[in-house]
């Protein structure tokens, strides 16, 4: 398990070249929906469509909430881009023994005072236009041992519209997880990605 090792240049840099590159691949960002500021830790959790996904939030943090950022990704990613572990991120190797201890590791920070955990508890890559897939019970486990309820929701989606590079657009919202139940949880997060599908539909028509 490759845990983050926060190291203050590394940011520096990264928020320079994230920003030249979000100018560069898309024509505008549009943020729809709020994170409110609020103490303690939060889990976040979104769809899970690209390489860009970690970047998005790390963009949108920044912008938000300017919390310490923690992103779990693959061991294999994490092992051929050791720099992410110098702005947040650490790894999982699921359907491993060190599984475990990457879920200790994420409730530890969960327990801190200011951090955010980001995971994709559908475990994979889908489509865009896919609905998102089931979650995996590793996030139920993780709420309950650390006994975080805060979760933040986001949808990210693009549309071209006009221009010759897409417009990206985030959908936000927050929901308390009082229960620690999976199902819960789920549904949740399908009727918020729903609503914002459906909100950027009627936006482009």
């Amino acid at each position: 398990m490759l845990p983050a090792r926060h190291f203050a240049p590394a940011h520096w840099f990264f928020k320079a070249w994230l920003r030249v590159l979000l100018r560069r691949h898309f024509s505008g960002i549009r943020v729809k929906g709020r994170w409110t500021r609020f103490s303690g830790s939060a889990l976040v959790v979104g769809n899970h469509v690209s390489w860009w996904d970690g970047f998005w939030v790390y963009y949108l943090n920044q912008k938000l909430l300017g919390k310490r950022l923690f992103v779990m990704m693959l061991h294999s990613q994490l092992q051929r881009h050791p720099f992410l572990q110098r702005i947040g991120a650490f790894s999982i190797a699921p359907g491993r023994r060190s599984a475990l201890k990457s879920l200790s590791y994420a409730t530890g920070l969960l327990k801190g005072d200011n951090n955010l955990v980001l995971m994709y508890p559908q475990g994979h890559l889908s489509s865009l236009y896919a609905s998102p897939p089931s979650f995996a019970r590793g996030i139920e486990q993780l709420a309950r041992r650390s006994g975080v309820h805060d979760v933040l929701f986001y949808t990210a989606l693009v549309d071209y519209g006009v221009h010759k590079k897409p417009e990206l657009t985030f959908y936000l919202g927050q929901y308390r997880w009082d229960s620690h139940q999976l199902g819960e949880l789920e549904t949740a997060f399908r009727l918020f990605h729903q609503q914002a599908v459906q909100e950027q539909a009627a936006e482009t028509q």
